[in-house]
């Protein structure tokens, strides 16, 4: 597990994440209008090349406000930049968060079946950047009436289901995996009841 949490993805359940689902919430209510034209929502269920198939709800927005706010107001900036034993890991030196917001609703029945992340060129404040870390930030969990959703990892390209690694929702917790050439297959379970919502974005580093 130390191996898979430092080289390929490390779980921070943040306390001071904590206080930002709170936000969170308020955001999908208010900050992201479902019905205007900036939001973009959608369900889907086609076959893609990196994809085998996913049937989620998907609402995603351009704020860079929001994505300032989470790197600088949460503690996630300090640990990713503070911490000494994993600064190596990030792929360069990281510079802030992906402006593309995306909140993630699963319903009773829906999944995101197995596939790999890409990595994506962006521009950040007039950086050129890099994405290459996603970040999950987990908004409901069993407590919230959430059965199933768990993120599953394969190591080994699900050669062996012994070898998987599941992580449960819990709410305020971020889990950050790498992603591009060194993303592990992965995949979100069918939801048995409930509701999963998750906000994504993905940490971004500066392109040298």
């Amino acid at each position: 597990m130390t191996q898979f949490c430092f080289a390929c993805s490390i779980f921070l359940p943040l306390l001071a994440v904590c206080t930002v689902v709170i936000s969170a919430f308020i955001l999908v209510s208010h900050e992201f209008d479902f019905e205007s034209s900036q939001a973009q929502p959608y369900a889907t269920e086609p076959i893609h090349a990196l994809y085998t198939g996913f049937i989620i709800n998907q609402f995603q927005i351009d704020d860079p406000a929001f994505a300032l706010r989470l790197w600088e107001t949460t503690g996630l900036k300090e640990v990713i930049l503070e911490n000494e034993t994993i600064k190596d890991l990030w792929g360069g030196e990281p510079v802030g968060l992906n402006p593309n917001i995306r909140i993630y609703r699963y319903s009773k029945g829906q999944y995101f079946d197995c596939h790999y992340d890409d990595s994506n060129n962006l521009v950040l404040d007039s950086v050129p950047v890099k994405t290459t870390w996603t970040l999950l930030l987990y908004l409901t969990s069993s407590a919230e009436g959430c059965i199933g959703g768990e993120t599953v990892f394969y190591p080994h390209d699900r050669r062996s289901a012994a070898e998987e690694i599941a992580v449960s929702l819990e709410t305020g917790m971020l889990l950050l995996h790498k992603h591009g050439d060194d993303c592990l297959l992965h995949e979100g379970r069918e939801v048995q009841d409930g509701e999963k919502w998750v906000l994504r974005t993905d940490l971004c580093v500066r392109r040298g």
